[in-house]
């Protein structure tokens, strides 16, 4: 005798695979909107950075993230900076230092890469990278009215240099906007078109 399903149950089967391709829909959305982000490929970028050394002392720096947008980050020789970002309004001030095994005092920028040899992808992460030798410089980071230089280990940010260096595609000397004073720049910060002041090292934007 064959088995009934109940009412419920026979709605269950199309409600479900509604769900199912609302949620490819969407995924698929994400994926187009993602792709309309100029910019080179992650791997990319973590192999080849748009600036040899970083970060260095007082420069402004563009970076870029496809989820965020732009943001303008400034490093000041003292050890402070200033993020500028279209979601924090005003520059918000901030305290920086690189961290390695070296144990370099903090405000100096790390050493020059070591040129890679031109090999698979799969060597160059393996052997070739500083993380494979434990060696690999970390930038840390804190930001906040409180940001302040001697603070315990665990209220900072720390961040593998080269994952950050990843998202850099410009550069300035000096204190362009003047983002220590705290003052808001006299321009928008728009989160996908890059400020007229600086000169891309590579595509991005949306």
């Amino acid at each position: 005798m064959p088995l009934r399903l109940s009412r419920r149950a026979r709605r269950a089967g199309p409600l479900r695979r509604a769900l199912r391709w609302a949620g490819w829909r969407f995924i698929l959305l994400m994926g187009f909107i993602l792709a309309a982000c100029t910019g080179p490929y992650p791997s990319d970028m973590v192999l080849q950075p748009a600036v040899e050394r970083y970060p260095l002392p007082d420069r402004t720096y563009l970076t870029f993230a496809p989820a965020t947008g732009f943001a303008v980050e400034y490093f000041a020789r003292d050890g402070t900076s200033a993020l500028w970002a279209p979601h924090a309004g005003a520059p918000v001030p901030g305290v920086w230092r690189v961290e390695d095994p070296l144990r370099r005092k903090p405000g100096q920028p790390p050493p020059p890469p070591r040129r890679v040899p031109d090999t698979s992808v799969t060597e160059v992460l393996s052997k070739a990278s500083p993380a494979f030798h434990g060696a690999e410089s970390k930038l840390c980071r804190r930001y906040g009215a409180r940001a302040r230089a001697d603070l315990p280990e665990q209220g900072w940010e720390c961040l593998p240099v080269r994952r950050v260096a990843a998202q850099v595609v410009a550069v300035r000397e000096g204190d362009i906007y003047e983002l220590r004073s705290g003052r808001l720049p006299a321009l928008a910060l728009d989160r996908f078109t890059p400020p007229a002041q600086f000169d891309l090292l590579r595509a991005a934007g949306c």
